[in-house]
């Protein structure tokens, strides 16, 4: 049986490591056909063959033994993978599958209810089309799928990616085996491929390395590996430092900078274990990994606290925002040109990745009138207020604090000479709707409202740098809450929240508002500074207050913080 020639580019992509392609092309290239194997896969990346050494084979036939299943699920069942389809050779002249062997893999897709679909890989000899890969010097390789439908199962032809793994891992002095056969399984000798291990993110394939491990994920090599301990679960991991498109001689360079790190004690960037990232911070904050942080809002502010909380070790985050990234955003945010046109969670969610591997990122790629704040609420530790819809935002930090989850509401001012960090810690300080509407002097430095469309703010002209240090202010807020007030980071918010002290007034620029009548005759004064007054819950607010709650919450005019993205 053949399938219609289709160009290469347009096909789908079946991944092999090299070192499985290594075993095909030696095992079933070398000897006279028929000749076959079972293929087992973790997460779509193919990488070992368990060869078939007890079927019955003619010149143009593999009859699939009895005993290749049975090791099949033996391998499954000691963690080598799944079983993900078959390899085999063929005749000269026949380069597809038979119908023979189309029919066979169907009863396998239907045998195998957990699997999407099966891969059907030819060898035979002859020059590659192309969409085949080339085996060795004189040999092809086809890649078919048969992909499970509402009716029969769809036959389609598929295009083979060859995953450098073997290369890399050959450069360093380490090599996992993907060559098993059927009597060496039945007789429990599966040593050689490495095994398949729950892991941050996912499974990854361990391939071990004296007493490491590195943990190699499916999407290698643009997905950084981890290190860790030869050790049994639960698994202790530390992603290694990578660059995503680099070549094989820089990747060599990290994983053997990786494993040099690891027998001398440290991780990849130099710091001592058994924290490796964090270490730096930790004896500040205690570790904040298990926290789970809304980030409602993911604009120049929002943004940027997100990637403040990652770096010090939150892995748990939520981020909220309908919008998309746009050229000007690239001016005072995190983003990239590469991130144009994206959603900015899409965008936000890929650069925390890349900060942490291990982090787990949500994305609600919605406006705040979009979703139930209940639910969207259920669970979080922390909420960062940084949206410019502000009666919405008013919502839900009025929600938030009758769950009791703490806030950092973080506004900049007009052209970005002032700003704010408000603190909300439900029931010891006033909500967000006191707090932001407590000074009459920073509500009037706050952007305008669009009245005519919505009641979100204007954006305004700001420069990067001074929204940046509104928002660390902010971030630093976020951590301190976080760690609590027994921490070093968390200690200094105790007492301004003891006191109600909960609105910091940060200018970036000298001279702005009130701030020369109080600290003028101070001569060695200049931006930045802060104050932080003293704030009272008005007595009828019905989030903090004695007043009644009413179905929806109200924002009074002053009771908006503001962004300028």
């Amino acid at each position: 049986m053949t399938t219609t020639p289709a160009p290469a580019g347009s096909l789908p992509a079946v991944l092999f490591t090299d070192s499985l392609i290594a075993e095909i092309t030696d095992k079933l290239t070398t000897r006279a056909p028929e000749r076959g194997a079972v293929i087992l896969d973790f997460k779509g990346l193919n990488h070992v063959m368990i060869e078939d050494d007890v079927a019955d084979y003619t010149e143009s036939s593999w009859l699939i033994s009895h005993e290749a299943s049975l090791a099949a699920g033996t391998a499954e069942d000691a963690g080598l993978g799944t079983t993900s389809g078959t390899v085999h050779s063929h005749p000269d002249g026949c380069p597809d599958p038979s119908g023979k062997d189309v029919i066979t893999m169907t009863h396998a897709l239907e045998a195998n209810p957990h699997l999407d679909s099966v891969i059907i890989a030819i060898t035979t000899r002859g020059v590659p089309r192309p969409t085949d890969l080339s085996l060795g010097p004189d040999h092809r390789m086809s890649v078919h799928e048969l992909v499970r439908t509402t009716g029969a199962p769809a036959f389609q032809r598929a295009q083979a990616v060859v995953v450098p793994l073997a290369a890399d891992l050959g450069a360093v002095g380490l090599r996992a085996g993907a060559h098993l056969t059927v009597s060496a399984v039945l007789d429990g000798r599966i040593e050689g491929p490495g095994r398949i291990v729950a892991a941050p993110g996912g499974p990854r394939l361990r391939v071990s390395a004296g007493q490491q491990a590195l943990l190699i994920g499916p999407g290698y090599p643009d997905e950084a590996p981890l290190i860790a301990p030869i050790a049994d679960q639960p698994l202790i991991s530390v992603p290694i430092a990578w660059q995503p498109g680099a070549g094989p001689d820089q990747r060599a360079e990290l994983l053997a900078a990786a494993l040099t790190g690891a027998e001398s004690g440290q991780d990849p960037d130099g710091m001592p274990g058994p924290e490796g990232r964090y270490s730096r911070i930790v004896a500040l904050t205690g570790s904040l990994n298990e926290a789970v942080v809304l980030v409602a809002g993911a604009g120049s502010v929002g943004s940027r606290i997100a990637e403040d909380l990652v770096r010090s070790g939150v892995e748990h985050l939520i981020l909220l925002d309908p919008d998309r990234v746009a050229e000007a955003n690239l001016a005072r945010s995190v983003y990239t040109t590469g991130d144009i046109g994206a959603l900015k969670v899409d965008a936000l969610a890929a650069r925390l990745a890349a900060v942490n591997p291990e982090a787990v990122i949500a994305t609600r790629p919605a406006a705040l009138d979009q979703v139930d704040p209940d639910e969207l609420l259920d669970g979080i530790d922390l909420v960062v207020l940084a949206t410019d819809d502000m009666a919405q935002q008013a919502v839900l930090a009025a929600a938030a604090y009758r769950l009791g989850i703490p806030q950092i509401g973080v506004g900049i001012y007009r052209r970005g000479a002032a700003g704010e960090v408000a603190l909300i810690v439900p029931p010891a300080t006033p909500c967000w709707g006191c707090v932001v509407g407590s000074s009459r002097v920073s509500a009037a430095g706050r952007p305008d409202r669009n009245y005519g469309v919505s009641n979100r703010l204007v954006s305004e002209t700001a420069l990067g740098p001074a929204i940046n240090l509104v928002a660390s202010a902010g971030s630093q807020a976020a951590i301190g809450l976080l760690a609590g007030p027994g921490s070093p980071a968390g200690a200094p918010l105790a007492r301004l929240i003891a006191e109600h002290r909960v609105l910091g007034l940060i200018t970036t620029t000298p001279d702005w508002s009130f701030f020369p009548q109080i600290l003028g005759r101070a001569r060695h004064q200049h931006a930045p500074q802060s104050l932080w007054p003293l704030i009272e819950a008005t007595d009828d607010c019905p989030v903090c207050g004695a007043g009644p709650a009413p179905d929806d919450i109200l924002v009074p005019d002053i009771a908006v913080a503001a962004r300028t993205d």
